[in-house]
């Protein structure tokens, strides 16, 4: 009986310990408090989580919209660069019609080149006989110098 003396004194205190340890809530448990305490902290933890939700949604949504702004931008930039291959392409195949042009006129120079050493070659030829001509003209004109020294003394020689 003591012992049931003991609980029932301690079941008086903790009665009363909760009374005045819960101000502002008279006649409510402890274990009431907390039940309420756990409701409101369930409360506001599921408004949490329904603001991040809905936060997390609407960045979701913008992100969304975002990427497909990004990948209609990617698709016409991937556009201009096809675009600009395709000009590349062009360039080069029109440098190698210049390069065969070049290489063409490389090979008419060549033979020019090789006119200009057959008429160098000519004009040599030319130029020596111009020079052999040369050489029988001042004959000649020592000869006819000779002939009219001749023909001067003979009509002296006459006179």
């Amino acid at each position: 009986m003591n012992v049931k003396a003991e609980i029932d004194n301690l079941k008086g205190r903790v009665t009363v310990l909760e009374a005045v340890t819960i101000s502002g809530v008279p006649g409510v448990s402890l274990a009431e408090r907390f039940d309420l305490v756990h409701l409101r902290v369930d409360n506001v933890a599921q408004n949490l989580r329904d603001h991040v939700t809905s936060e997390v949604n609407r960045l979701e949504a913008a992100m969304d919209r975002r990427f497909g702004q990004i990948d209609a931008w990617r698709t016409t930039v991937d556009a201009r660069f096809e675009g600009i291959d395709a000009q590349f392409a062009q360039i080069d195949a029109r440098f190698a019609q210049i390069d065969a042009r070049f290489a063409q006129i490389d090979e008419r120079f060549a033979q020019i080149d090789e006119r200009f050493d057959g008429i160098d070659a000519r004009f040599a030829q030319v130029d020596a006989r111009f020079e052999k001509i040369d050489a029988r003209f001042e004959k000649i004109d020592g000869d006819l110098t000779e002939i009219k020294s001749l023909l001067v003394a003979l009509v002296a020689g006459k006179r």
